[in-house]
């Protein structure tokens, strides 16, 4: 469960990291006409972080069982 837990925080570093590179406001910008009815913030960029670290931690637990 702690792996879940850190891969969430590690998603957010990851997305923390790139902003610093301004690769936060390249990908909203990026995806952004893919989102016409939604103004893309970076709030939502950390969720999408948030959330890939999600994914990944549950595969990485799920194959480690």
């Amino acid at each position: 469960m702690f792996l879940i837990l850190f891969s969430i925080i590690g998603g957010l570093l990851a997305g923390w990291v790139l902003s610093i590179f301004g690769a936060d406001v390249a990908l909203i910008n990026v995806f952004q006409p893919l989102f016409s009815q939604v103004e893309l913030t970076s709030q939502h960029y950390y969720v999408a972080f948030g959330l890939l670290g999600l994914i990944l931690g549950i595969i990485a637990f799920v194959k480690k069982k």
